[in-house]
């Protein structure tokens, strides 16, 4: 048995291993997917990379302002491959980080719980004294969109992988990442229309 099992190996799942780590190695990390956090590879940090070309045309667009008198002519075509390079420093730091632990405290599978104590993971059981739950979240849409879309249709979980920036862009949801990659395709040129289930921000 376990002392703590950890599932998820996100932002937050990477923090509560160094914390639990510093009482116990009689721990497990366990996650479904790639071991570099949704921040790091499609979430905050490229966002963040975005948004900040976005403000510089922002600023760049409205110079005059300032009485600044400029005519740029902005070229947009670099700024995805510019996004993934950081974006790639920022996700092989964090591998670099979680490929120093202890390879027999990480465990790449889906978690599945039994009981109370107990889940299974690639056909194994594995009972601890107490969880630690950071399994993050994933943007959901209906399949049938899939199929009618086909390519067209990308999440934020994709966007970051682009080759350059679309002419339009149709943002479902008006949560804080659909906001976030809205306003900084609409600064950086694209056609970018919401559309939400409220009218709320």
């Amino acid at each position: 048995m376990y002392d703590i099992i950890i599932i998820g190996a996100g932002t937050a799942g990477i923090a509560a291993y160094k914390e639990a780590i510093k009482h116990t190695q009689n721990i497990i990390i366990i996650n479904d997917g790639p071991w570099d956090t949704t921040c790091a590879r499609v979430g905050c940090m490229p966002s963040k990379i975005l948004i900040s070309s976005a403000n510089r045309m922002h600023d760049i667009q409205h110079a005059a302002e300032v009485a600044l008198n400029l005519e740029p002519q902005i070229n947009t075509i670099n700024v995805m491959p510019h996004v993934r390079a950081l974006r790639d420093r920022f996700t092989a730091a964090t591998l670099k980080d979680v490929n120093s632990w202890n390879p027999s405290h990480k465990i790449s599978g889906h978690a599945s719980f039994i009981n109370a104590d107990t889940i299974q993971v690639n056909h194994s059981t594995y009972q601890t004294k107490a969880f630690i739950l950071a399994v993050g979240s994933t943007p959901s849409f209906n399949p049938q969109w899939k199929s009618a879309l086909k390519e067209r249709l990308i999440t934020s979980d994709d966007i970051f992988e682009l080759p350059d920036l679309p002419k339009s862009l149709a943002v479902i949801g008006s949560g804080v990442i659909a906001i976030e990659l809205a306003q900084a395709m609409h600064r950086l040129g694209v056609k970018t229309t919401i559309f939400a289930r409220s009218r709320k921000v």
